[in-house]
């Protein structure tokens, strides 16, 4: 069902599975992969902490790598190096720990580190167009952008989805709508059914101005099937026109997510904005829990604790928040 991008049918059967072997490397990476397609990031990585506790003592580098590939796209990057160091160790000319293992130095900046790695890739050969990914990526970090964005634009139009989704967030980086917007329908033309480029487009939609185009494309992703990132966002723009379908919306995201901290603050602002604030209190504390460095977060909380009548928990709250950074509210 996964492998037919049938996502939320699988879900319930990797859940079954679990609950029969909670520790199975094979069924936990499954469920994290997944996980990582739907969006939910705190899901997957309580998964990738699972299958690390459950390898702790391998040394084989295919695992290795493997793990630390999911630890990077969950955050975890002090583990993926560790693991990713550990593989290199074992099978130093392994094309795919190198890959893994510049992909960290790109996102923690070492471009030094980055620029030794993609020299090893390019002596031991193969893989052409996932090496030229890196190298524009590469030289997107060192400042030669416009180099970069004609890498991108050829590798797209090869069939390469990565150098796709870089331009379109490169462009959503720069708040350059139009960028990220070619990008996307450029790719979806070609892709109609790829799910993930959509929530990007509807990303980059809710961003700009257009937040009319932007609910019919989440629209579309909740119809075709159970995001709870899409739902979320659809939600959230539910609640900013008026729209009676928010609080349904909203629940229906933080059912299938419900330890999203992000989802957990739409479902409770919706709710407080319904005149339920003793309701939304207990998401909005819960959101506070993961996000209490987010001012909108902690401004959600804040009107939620002066509707419930604790004036002082919300000002407690605001008074840090007013020489703080500009945020919507």
């Amino acid at each position: 069902l996964y492998s037919e991008n049938r996502g939320a049918e699988a879900v319930p059967h990797i859940e079954a599975a679990l609950s029969q072997a909670p520790e199975n490397p094979q069924l936990l990476l499954l469920a994290a992969q997944m996980e990582l397609g739907r969006g939910d990031i705190p899901a997957a990585r309580d998964n990738t902490q699972k299958l690390q506790r459950v390898l702790s003592s391998s040394r084989a580098p295919q695992v290795l790598t493997t793990l630390g590939a999911l630890q990077l796209r969950t955050g975890e990057f002090t583990l993926a190096r560790r693991n990713l160091e550990l593989a290199m160790s074992e099978a130093p000319d392994s094309v795919d720990t190198l890959v893994q293992m510049m992909r960290l130095n790109l996102r923690e900046g070492e471009l030094a580190a980055a620029r030794g790695n993609l020299d090893s890739l390019a002596s031991l050969g193969g893989r052409e167009q996932e090496v030229e990914l890196l190298e524009a990526r590469l030289l997107q970090a060192e400042g030669s952008v416009d180099e970069a964005m004609t890498r991108y634009r050829n590798l797209a139009a090869q069939g390469v989805r990565d150098a796709a989704l870089n331009l379109i967030a490169l462009g959503m980086a720069r708040d350059d709508a139009d960028l990220a917007l070619g990008a996307s329908d450029a790719w979806l033309a070609a892709h109609p059914d790829d799910a993930g480029v959509r929530l990007l487009r509807a990303d980059a939609l809710l961003r700009s101005a257009d937040h009319t185009e932007a609910i019919a494309e989440y629209e579309l992703l909740a119809a075709a099937g159970e995001n709870p990132v899409a739902l979320n966002n659809l939600a959230w723009l539910y609640q900013q026109a008026g729209d009676g379908r928010a609080l349904e919306t909203a629940q229906r995201a933080y059912e299938l997510a419900p330890d999203n901290a992000d989802i957990a603050d739409t479902l409770g602002w919706t709710l407080v904005q319904s005149n339920r604030a003793e309701e939304g209190l207990r998401y909005l504390q819960q959101s506070y829990a993961g996000k209490a460095d987010n001012p909108a977060v902690v401004y959600h909380l804040a009107v939620a604790r002066s509707e419930v009548g604790d004036v002082n928990g919300a000002l407690e709250l605001l008074a840090p928040l007013v020489d703080g950074e500009v945020f919507a509210e």
